[in-house]
């Protein structure tokens, strides 16, 4: 008879502990489906954040990228019209050269009526 109740409180006491078993597994499966369910949310996240983050990134890249070629043509703009302003003083130069060296020969010319 004792054996027989020993078994029986041994086999209540398996089907107990396979209970308190199988309820901490649960609630352990619970735990891991919301920290999966966590992640999977942050991980979206995460993803959205970074989409926002390469947007940003390519505008920003974009914007820059108009301004440096503004100034750029901006620049050549200025260049062309510092490069004219070059050529009409050299032309003026030339003239004004040209104006003086014949000034010097009438010059010359008077000085030697003069003589």
């Amino acid at each position: 008879k004792a054996a027989e109740d020993a078994n029986e409180r041994l086999a209540r006491e398996k089907v107990e502990t396979e209970i308190r078993m199988k309820s901490q597994f649960d609630s352990v499966l619970g735990i891991l489906d919301g920290l999966k369910s966590d992640s999977c949310v942050q991980f979206e996240d995460t993803e959205v954040q970074l989409a926002k983050l390469y947007r940003m990134t390519d505008e920003m890249e974009n914007h820059i990228r108009s301004q440096m070629w503004s100034k750029i043509a901006a620049g050549q703009a200025m260049v062309s019209t510092l490069q004219k302003s070059l050529d009409d003083a050299k032309a003026k130069r030339a003239l004004h050269e040209a104006s003086m060296e014949k000034a010097t020969v009438e010059c010359k010319e008077l000085l030697e009526k003069l003589d």
